[in-house]
């Protein structure tokens, strides 16, 4: 499951949070769910007449197990309309 929460300010600035949360359906007590804490900001710019959205986001997961990764994760994300 990922939701989604988000809010736009003016010039195409925006901050967001996307938590990814998982669960280990074979993994008893509280290490069967990964609760991601964290968020983030971009800006939509328009780049050779397409719009493009820049994002760079950071998070804690509460599982800093090696098959799920890291504690803390920094990621950045650009998408491009076409």
């Amino acid at each position: 499951m990922q939701p989604l929460i988000g809010y736009n300010y003016g010039s195409g600035w925006y901050v967001a949070t996307a938590p990814i949360i998982t669960a280990n359906w074979r993994m008893a007590g509280n290490r069967a769910w990964t609760l991601p804490v964290g968020g983030g900001f971009g800006r939509v710019v328009r780049i050779g007449g397409k719009l493009s959205a820049f994002f760079l986001f950071s998070r804690y997961s509460n599982v800093p197990c090696p098959q799920y990764g890291r504690a803390w994760q920094l990621r950045t994300h650009m998408t491009i309309i076409f």
